[in-house]
């Protein structure tokens, strides 16, 4: 498995989100949103052919960026 690691812009988005997501969604919500996040990112890592014409993928309502080096860099 290639390993993944978030821009540091990105960990900051991601944890923006996580609180816009739990104080407008609740706490479940917040935590399926945060855990389909990672769960594409490992995808992403796996198989980063998925977005081979294009360098983004979208899950719900967020477009992950990334490009592929020997590991994988994930931003928003």
């Amino acid at each position: 498995m290639v390993t993944y690691k978030l821009s540091n812009d990105a960990s900051q988005k991601l944890e923006e989100i996580y609180e816009y997501s739990l104080l407008n969604f609740g706490a479940d919500k917040a935590d399926e949103y945060y855990l389909s996040l990672h769960k594409v990112f490992e995808l992403l890592s796996d198989q980063p052919s998925l977005g081979k014409n294009f360098t983004s993928f979208i899950v719900m309502n967020t477009a992950i960026t990334y490009f592929s080096t020997k590991s994988l860099t994930m931003g928003f």
